[in-house]
């Protein structure tokens, strides 16, 4: 990161509640991220939660839409790992290309 963001949109997402309960959870991911953000002075981070397939198409994932949607220019979005975010690299690539547009950054903390 160059600047300091104005504000922190974190995206946190398991495949499924049992992921969630015996694998990477919910709670892990959003500690990760919020320890991230402390040790960088960054903003809290502003969380949007999701429980859905890594293949499903991008337009199932209702919370990873609506942060798209408040991606404003100042804005860093960040998630644990790419493949939190998506494991389609077309996706990857346009929805970075999307939150640069918009002014933003993308990252991931681990």
């Amino acid at each position: 990161m160059h600047d300091r963001p104005r504000r922190v949109l974190a995206y946190v997402r398991v495949s499924s509640q049992a992921q969630g309960d015996h694998g990477t959870s919910l709670d892990a991911q959003q500690e990760e991220i919020r320890r991230f953000c402390k040790a960088s002075t960054f903003p809290e981070p502003v969380v949007f939660v999701e429980i859905e397939s890594g293949g499903e198409k991008a337009e199932r994932r209702i919370e990873q839409v609506k942060l798209m949607a408040s991606v404003r220019a100042g804005d860093l979005v960040i998630a644990t790992k790419i493949d939190r975010w998506s494991r389609h690299a077309l996706y990857f690539l346009q929805s970075s290309q999307d939150i640069m547009a918009r002014g933003g950054q993308s990252a991931a903390s681990g």
